[in-house]
């Protein structure tokens, strides 16, 4: 194992703690995802695909029409589906170290 750079070295992060003192190990972290980042998501994913496909369906009288209406409606269900499909807050483990030292 490297030892820690120095103080004033430039590559020094001074957020991490170098060595096997128990404070280098990786910790559970709480994640509380968003919903409304989610609803932002979807709604831009939906308007997407509605106005390509309502832009296909109404080719023969002019794309304009159907890919407005498309993506009017694909926005609100994009929305309303990425919102409702945000995970509930939950807890992230770290993966297991196979570290011969932290035993």
């Amino acid at each position: 194992m490297a030892p820690p750079p120095a103080a004033d070295d430039p590559r020094y992060d001074r957020d991490t703690a170098y060595g096997r003192d128990g404070y280098d190990r990786a910790r559970p972290v709480y994640v509380e995802p968003d919903p409304a980042a989610h609803a932002v998501a979807g709604g831009a994913g939906g308007a997407a695909a509605g106005a390509a496909i309502g832009c296909i369906v109404t080719i023969v009288i002019g794309c304009a029409p159907g890919a407005a209406v498309g993506a009017a409606v694909g926005a609100g269900a994009g929305a309303v589906a990425g919102a409702a499909s945000t995970p509930p807050p939950h807890v992230d483990y770290p993966p297991p170290r196979d570290d011969p030292y932290d035993r």
